[in-house]
């Protein structure tokens, strides 16, 4: 497995424009390019910091711009880019705890050849 490791600093104000800018990009970048999704998190000292996780390096590489305006919206709240991390996971110990609200990357329904189940509500 691989990793990523983002690190900025954000425009005074900007920061909601960031978190959406990011969750639009993070969810597109799943759906279309095949990453394990991210996280985001502000750290102590003010920069903001996202770890994405991916199934190998060239997956990653290939990764195109799937969220044009999503990336419009970062860089509009970005101030300071870090240099990227690009991590090669060794030896994984991270245990989830089951969510508190179900998964944001819900898989997809597989249904057996027959009538589909109707949604009602």
């Amino acid at each position: 497995m691989f990793a990523m490791v983002y690190r900025w600093r954000v425009s005074p104000g900007k920061e909601q424009l960031l978190i959406d800018g990011w969750h639009r990009v993070t969810m597109a970048i799943h759906q279309e390019c095949g990453s394990y999704g991210s996280r985001l998190h502000k750290a102590d000292d003010g920069t903001w910091v996202a770890y994405a996780r991916w199934p190998d390096r060239e997956t990653r590489e290939r990764a195109g711009t799937p969220d044009p305006e999503g990336e419009a919206m970062m860089r509009e709240a970005i101030l300071e880019y870090f240099p990227e991390t690009r991590l090669t996971i060794v030896d994984d110990l991270l245990a989830e705890p089951a969510p508190v609200f179900g998964p944001i990357f819900e898989p997809e329904p597989v249904f057996e050849s027959g009538p589909q189940p109707q949604v009602v509500g």
